[in-house]
Order: C-alpha cells, then structure tokens, then sequence
C-alpha cells in the first residue's frame, strides 16, 4: 500500500507497512502556481481485500480518509488551499496478458473505429445515429499504460454498446504493444460491469483527497 502525494503531474511515493492503515507523510511540498494538489492513496487489491474485511481498518474507508483529511488540511491551508477538500473513491482495471475478449454488437448495431486526436477510437452506431464510444483519455495513467473511458446515450444503455465498445479499443491498443487501465467511481456500478464484461481484471482501489487552490490564492509565503 501507498500514499502518492501529487501535484503539477509530479508524485512523490510513500511507502506503507503491511499492517498499517495509512501513514501521513512529515511535509508535503506544493509547487507555487500549483491549481490543485491530490492526495492518493493506493491499497493493493489484495491488501484492499484484506482491510476491508475489518472496517476499522479499511484505508479507504470514511474514518480513515476523514482522519488523514484532518491531518493534512492545516498543512494544505498554510500552502493556499481551500479547506474541506473533495473525496473521489475510484476502482481501476487493467487489461490482462493475452487480452482475447470477443466483440459481441446487437442486432442493427454497427461499429466504426477511427483516429481521435492522434489516438484509436470506436464508436458504435443503432438506428442511423451513434448510441456509444470509447475513446483515450487525456490522462497520464502512469506505468506505460493507456487510460481509456467510455460513454453511452442515457436511452441505449444496458444493451451491450458500452461493452463492445471497449472491447474492441482495448484489442486496438493491445494489439500496438500497449496496457489499458479503465477507471471509474466506486460507486458506478454499470461502468464496473461494462469493465468486467470487457475482459478487464481489477488492478486497484483508491481514494483521493483533493485540494483546490482558489484563483488568487497564496500560501503564508505569499507564493
């Protein structure tokens, strides 16, 4: 498990132990300028599995961030963030070896793959219009990976467009040398499914804890 202290796109690791719940680091430095800084913890699956199996000691449980969040917001106000920040809970999955998934499209669906901004993109079509995509996203995934998501008309959800989708990108980007990572809320379960479908397998949970610097904002050295 570890905490990644990151800001301006540049992170800064600290390790845990195994039976450690989570550990604040000593000083958390932010570059001046920096618009927001995010403070991330990343259990392993495993280790996710087995803390969360005991409440109390889940790292991405309520207590736990809101513990750290109190130890770390007077830190983040003196650097000129605002105070209280936001939590996202997200779950990552990433493309196994050997990734094989099949495209599965509905009946009177169609898809078309295509370049996006210099990256691989796929769209499929129902009823003369498009009803899904999945597409790269403008994200440093970190690892050599590639983040992709995917997006559905609200109507034409549940119907498998989502899952061929990603499918078929994800066999793109494998096919050229590439990981995939998909990440969504922990709460989404219709995106979770769409991941598990598709062929992926979980890689992580994490919560993040975000500070915003408000425009103008400074830190007490007036940076």
């Amino acid at each position: 498990m570890e905490i990644r202290i990151v800001t301006d796109k540049e992170a800064e690791i600290t390790a845990l132990s195994e039976d450690t719940a989570f550990a604040v680091p000593v000083e958390i430095t932010v570059p001046s300028g920096s618009e927001c800084a995010v403070l991330t913890v990343f259990p392993s699956v495993s280790n996710a599995a087995e803390l969360a199996a005991d409440p109390r000691r889940d790292p991405l449980g309520e207590d736990t961030v809101r513990a750290l969040a109190d130890v770390t917001g007077p830190l983040m106000k003196n650097a000129g963030y605002s105070d209280p920040p936001e939590v996202f809970r997200t779950v990552g999955f990433i493309s196994p070896d050997g990734y094989d998934a099949e495209t599965i499209l509905p009946d009177g669906a169609s898809l078309e793959e295509r370049t996006e901004d210099g990256s691989p993109a796929v769209s499929v079509f129902a009823g003369g219009r498009e009803v899904s995509r999945a597409s790269v996203n403008d994200i440093d995934a970190g690892d050599d990976a590639v983040e992709i998501y995917t997006e559905t008309d609200p109507g034409c959800r549940n119907l498998g467009y989502a899952t061929a989708c990603v499918v078929r990108l994800v066999k793109t980007l494998t096919g050229a040398g590439k990981r995939v990572r998909y990440v969504c809320d922990e709460g989404n379960a219709p995106s979770i499914r769409v991941a598990e479908k598709a062929g992926l397998v979980p890689e992580y949970r994490s919560a993040a804890i975000v500070y915003y610097r408000p425009e103008g904002g400074r830190d007490r050295n007036g940076v």
